[in-house]
């Protein structure tokens, strides 16, 4: 029993083979029959849309045919307008003449006619149509007509009177079949005509200057024929008035009745401001097995699907080598993806282009380096993207090079060369180019680094070194200059202890020597005393003045300026309010002239105050005193002045002027301490500007500045 079990056993293994191979077939061949099924289907409704498409079009020319045809009657009328204006009052021998150059019924087919009403003096229209041509005996039974009488006409003369635009009315009866007992379907056009050239600006004033109406009649279904003449081919063409088609606003049909299983595309039409529907029907083609896909689908689906049922049972039996082969090729890509990445995330960009100089590999940092995106890059040539215009034939040169030569000198080897960026500026980079083999021919692959950064350092280095024997002298120069302000200062440090030596002294000398007097003189007078008590105060003040002097000329350089905008005759006319005053002087300034400078307010006032002080005190012995304030221009800048009629003095001693205790008067003719100049200097030159004096002696003195 043993035995025989293991034969059954045998026996069993390719029946179950055999079974699983004929139930992938048979899975096969429901599946390509599904998919025939599926694509004949497909077809036939890809046929139907196609039929959809084409009545879309065909809808889409004869609502064009329509809205040119009505455009072209709108130009009529704005001829008759023109002729109207030109003409006015019209006569009808000129109407007509007009007419009959428009040759209406070669180049307007489908028109009835084209006419003009007034209107009377309160703006509506009268039931006079002047005229009306063709003057054929239809177009006679229309004049006279009161077309304000009848309220689809009246609403659309309005809203052409109101909007001076065209106006196209609802579906009316034309008067001229009216009266002729025929329910003909019709419409009109019409366009105002004003007083003025051009349409007046508001609706009260268009109301007020209207003439009348150039219009044009038109039985629908001579418009319609003409209009779409050519255009409508075999489908079935019905226009309504209006939004809502029905039997009572039918305008135009093309035939009696719809096809039965046609198609049908419905629109609307906005035409003069006025809608209108328009309806195009089309009969479905019937399916021709000559020219239609299906049957070769069908076919074709059937032969391969017994082709696929036949490959089956061979793909079921290779199946374990399949999917083995399956496996190693998940893994290939798994390795290509993971040198993919480490490539797109690498910190140098990446490129690789093949034989033709076309880009097939391009990373992230490329992308940012050079401003190209992948997709971007990707497909183009190197020359037209980050090679520079100078560098492009020997790059092509190269590159014909490396792909005869493997071991090309330039390959695997570190190389500096400039690159253009999108934006058009350009790089300095670090590459290295390496060949790769792959089945489709070889590649240069290359890794750029961006150096532009380090050789404008490496530059910025070597221009120091060079220039640092400039630097040295400039160097040099500063300390010279700092040695002159030095020796300044040493100047003016012995011109102070002579004043401590000498002009301090002497009022200490001059005191001590009227006390001794005093004491000595007990039986003096008292006027005696009392001069001698004058001199003594006289001196004491001398010496607080000279003190005073030496403290403001110390701290004037250390105190900070506080600069701000101003009004330089404002400061002008505090001073003078507190100098001495006399009425003699004569002051001569003009306001105006002096305008606004950028200074301190303080130390611009001890300017002022030390300069027109001067002048006060050199020229009080003229007869009248004048001091002169104003301002010119000197090449760029406003050179400002104080002028005397003074004394003067040697211009060859002017250089003493503005040193500390320098006086080129004796003490007895003119008081002062010799500080007052020193500190204007002082105070100018902080303010980066200059000060200057011109004199003569006997013929007063000038003192200049500047503020920048």
């Amino acid at each position: 029993m043993g035995g025989g079990g293991e034969r059954l056993h045998v026996s069993r293994e390719p029946v179950l083979r055999r079974m699983s191979s004929a139930l992938l077939s048979f899975a096969v061949l429901i599946a390509g029959f599904m998919l025939t099924w599926v694509a004949a289907r497909s077809a036939i409704d890809s046929e139907k849309q196609q039929a959809r498409a084409e009545l879309q079009l065909l809808t889409t020319d004869i609502q064009s045919a329509i809205g040119d045809r009505l455009l072209a009657y709108e130009a009529l009328l704005r001829a008759g307008v023109g002729t109207i204006d030109a003409f006015w009052p019209v006569q009808s021998a000129d109407w007509r003449r007009f007419t009959a150059q428009m040759r209406l019924a070669t180049v307007y087919p489908g028109l009835q006619g084209v006419g003009f009403a007034t209107v009377d003096e309160s703006g509506q229209p009268t039931s006079k149509i002047v005229f009306l041509e063709p003057l054929d005996a239809s177009n006679r039974l229309a004049l006279g007509y009161d077309m304000m009488s009848e309220p689809r006409r009246r609403a659309a003369m309005e809203r052409a009177r109101d909007s001076a635009a065209p106006a196209l009315s609802a579906k009316v009866v034309l008067v001229q079949d009216l009266r002729r007992g025929l329910r003909t379907a019709g419409f009109l056009l019409f366009l105002p005509v004003y007083s003025s050239p051009s349409p007046p600006a508001t609706v009260p004033q268009r109301r007020e200057s209207l003439r009348g109406f150039v219009y044009s009649p038109f039985r629908a279904e001579d418009f319609f024929r003409t209009a779409l003449a050519g255009s409508a081919g075999n489908a079935f063409v019905e226009v309504f008035d209006g939004d809502a088609p029905s039997a009572d606003t039918l305008l135009y049909r093309s035939g009696t009745a719809v096809p039965a299983g046609s198609m049908t595309d419905t629109r609307r039409l906005p035409l003069a401001g006025h809608p209108w529907t328009l309806r195009v029907s089309m009969a479905a083609t019937p399916l021709s097995l000559a020219s239609s896909p299906i049957p070769w689908i069908v076919l074709g689906g059937v032969s391969n699907t017994l082709l696929l049922a036949g490959l089956a049972h061979a793909l079921a039996l290779n199946r374990r080598r399949l999917q083995e082969r399956i496996r190693a090729d998940r893994a290939l890509a798994e390795r290509e993806r993971q040198a993919a990445q480490v490539l797109e995330n690498a910190l140098d960009a990446y490129a690789a282009i093949d034989t033709q100089d076309r880009i097939v590999e391009w990373n992230r940092q490329a992308a940012t380096l050079f401003g190209w995106s992948a997709h971007e890059a990707i497909g183009r040539r190197l020359t037209d993207t980050i090679i520079p215009a100078d560098m492009r034939e020997r790059h092509l040169a190269a590159l014909g090079s490396f792909a005869q030569r493997a071991d090309h000198p330039l390959l695997g080897k570190r190389l500096e060369m400039p690159a253009r960026c999108r934006d058009g500026s350009e790089i300095f980079v670090e590459l290295s180019i390496v060949q790769i083999a792959v089945p489709t021919g070889p590649r240069f692959a290359a890794s750029l680094r961006d150096i532009t950064q380090a050789r404008r350092q490496a530059a910025e280095i070597r221009l120091l070194n060079e220039t640092l024997e400039q630097r040295v002298a400039e160097r040099t120069a500063q300390l010279e200059v700092a040695n002159r302000e030095l020796s300044t200062a040493n100047r003016d440090l012995e011109a102070f202890a002579y004043s401590v030596s000498h002009d301090l002294r002497a009022p200490l000398r001059a005191i001590d020597g009227h006390v001794m007097r005093f004491l000595d003189s007990v039986e003096a007078t008292p006027d005696t005393q009392r001069n001698h008590a004058g001199a003594i105060r006289r001196n004491l003040a001398r010496m607080g003045k000279l003190i005073d002097d030496l403290l403001n000329f110390a701290l004037i350089g250390r105190r900070p300026l506080q600069k701000q905008a101003l009004v330089l005759w404002d400061t002008v006319r505090t001073v003078l309010h507190e100098l001495p005053h006399s009425p003699s002087v004569v002051y001569e300034v003009s306001p105006d002239e002096l305008g606004t400078v950028h200074a301190d307010p303080a130390l611009l006032k001890q300017v002022l105050t030390n300069l027109l002080g001067n002048a006060l005190k050199f020229s009080r012995d003229c007869d009248p005193p004048r001091i002169q304030i104003g301002c010119e221009r000197r090449a760029d800048q406003t050179v400002y002045f104080v002028r005397d009629n003074g004394v003067g003095f040697d211009p060859q001693h002017a250089g003493k002027l503005f040193c500390v205790f320098e006086r080129l008067h004796a003490a007895a003719d003119f008081e002062g301490t010799g500080v007052g100049l020193a500190i204007v200097k002082q105070i100018i030159e902080r303010h980066g500007g200059q000060v200057w004096a011109d004199a003569a002696p006997g013929r007063g003195a000038t003192f200049f500045f500047t503020l920048p």
